[in-house]
């Protein structure tokens, strides 16, 4: 049996690929997360749900951050805006601390999910 390598495009954003076969965007970011790169991400979100014809899925891999530093409540403010979009998609976050891992968990109950 041989394998095939699956296809992806690298993106001009840092740490991000894009599978067009299964519609998936990834990004397995490293450093601080701050408010400004949040934002910068959301902006990339957004260009790209624009750009693009047809919704794609979302997976981030946190493990690379090494500290975040962004207030609870512009997670929630994101979380907020981000509610509206055009069709649904799917999220998968990969947390291997428990700090990730709340700032994910609190977005979630703000978005009611």
């Amino acid at each position: 049996m041989i394998d095939t390598p699956t296809k992806f495009i690298l993106k001009n954003f840092p740490g991000t690929r894009y599978y067009p076969g299964f519609r998936l965007t990834t990004w397995h970011p490293t450093g601080i997360l701050d408010q400004p790169v949040a934002e910068k991400v959301i902006q990339f979100i957004e260009w790209e749900e624009y750009i693009q014809e047809a919704p794609f899925d979302r997976y981030i891999d946190l493990s690379g951050f090494a500290e975040i530093r962004t207030r609870p409540n512009h997670i929630f403010e994101i979380a907020r805006r981000r509610r509206i979009v055009r069709e649904p998609v799917k999220s998968a976050f990969f947390a291997d601390n428990s700090i990730s891992a709340t700032e994910i968990s609190g977005s979630d109950q703000c978005l009611g999910q």
